[in-house]
């Protein structure tokens, strides 16, 4: 599930921490974020390591890094390994600067798969786009 979401009358408090978020960047007055929500799921016995959303490429041409940009923080305690036969759900907030109107794809670049004791790749990142 993926949708734009635009903030409004952002209180001082939150307001704050995206300033610091943005490293001491101005805020507009009306703040977009792509918000996505996933599940990826281990189908394997053997546990793996995964790393997630890395980049999210719009059709307006932004290249939004995922893996440092997500403002959204989980509580669900997901520290990047994959236990045998598991599925996480997941939901990744990104700042974007396109206007909400003009946004129609999204193209993710999904991390590899990795083996969690050796950090070898099991699979090569993966390309897929969705549209709105």
């Amino acid at each position: 599930d993926m949708k734009v979401i635009q903030l409004s009358n952002i209180g001082s408090d939150y307001n704050e921490l995206l300033t610091q978020y943005t490293n001491g960047k101005k805020l507009p007055k009306k703040l977009n974020y792509i918000q996505i929500q996933y599940t990826a799921e281990n189908t394997e016995e053997k546990n793996i390591g995964w790393n997630g959303i890395d980049k999210i490429v719009t059709n307006t041409g932004e290249q939004l890094d995922a893996a440092n940009s997500d403002f959204i923080w989980e509580e669900n305690g997901f520290d990047g390994t994959f236990y045998g036969k598991t599925k996480h759900e997941g939901i990744v907030g990104i700042l974007t600067d396109s206007n909400p109107k003009d946004l129609q794809s999204l193209k993710f670049i999904i991390s590899s798969s990795f083996d969690p004791d050796s950090y070898e790749d099991i699979t090569i990142p993966q390309q897929t786009e969705f549209k709105f």
